[in-house]
C-alpha cells in the first residue's frame, strides 16, 4: 500500500528535510585548532603553568599580572610556585608570532631541550569553541626573539 502526500504538505517536508541535512553537515565540519609548532614531550611543569593560568583566568576573569600573584591564589592542578622557575611571562603577551599567535610565557631552560628552540605558552589567534585557550609547544628561538623585538618597537613607540 502506497502512501500519497499531499503536493502542498510535500514541500515543507523536503525543505525541512534539506535543512535537516545541513545542520548535520555542518556539526562535522568543526574548526580544528592546528598549533604550527611541535608539542610532542611536553614538560609537565610547562603544561602545570598553562592550567593554571587558565584556571587562575577562569575564576576572576583575567590572566594575573605576575606569577607571584598566580602563587599566593592556589588554584590550578600544580599548586607549584612559578615564580621561582625563570619564566618571562606578561599577561598581555611578550610577542606576537605568525599567524597571531600570542606567547604568554618561555623559559628556554626547561628540559626537554632541542636546539634552538624553547618551550613557549601560546594563546591561539582565535578562540575556538571546546580548545584549550593557551597551549604549549616548542618554538624556534629565532621566532621567540623577532617576536619580542617587534613587542618592543611597538611598545616603545606606544609610550611616546
Amino acid at each position: 500500500m502506497t502512501t500519497r502526500i499531499h503536493p502542498r504538505r510535500a514541500i515543507p517536508l523536503l525543505l525541512l528535510g534539506l535543512l535537516a541535512g545541513c545542520v548535520t553537515e555542518g556539526e562535522n565540519r568543526k574548526p580544528k585548532l592546528t598549533v604550527p609548532w611541535p608539542q610532542d614531550n611536553m614538560p609537565a611543569n610547562m603544561d602545570a603553568l598553562a592550567e593554571d593560568l587558565m584556571a587562575f583566568q577562569g575564576m576572576t576573569g583575567s590572566l594575573p599580572l605576575d606569577l607571584k600573584q598566580l602563587d599566593r591564589a592556589h588554584v590550578g592542578t600544580a599548586g607549584a610556585p612559578h615564580a621561582s622557575r625563570g619564566y618571562a611571562y606578561h599577561p598581555a603577551g611578550i610577542g606576537v608570532l605568525r599567524d597571531g599567535w600570542c606567547v604568554m610565557a618561555v623559559n628556554d631552560r626547561i628540559l626537554p631541550k632541542e636546539e634552538g628552540q624553547a618551550w613557549a605558552i601560546l594563546r591561539p589567534p582565535v578562540r575556538i569553541q571546546g580548545a584549550p585557550t593557551l597551549v604549549v609547544a616548542r618554538v624556534p628561538m629565532a621566532e621567540l626573539t623577532q617576536a619580542a623585538e617587534l613587542a618592543k618597537v611597538k611598545n616603545g613607540a606606544a609610550a611616546k
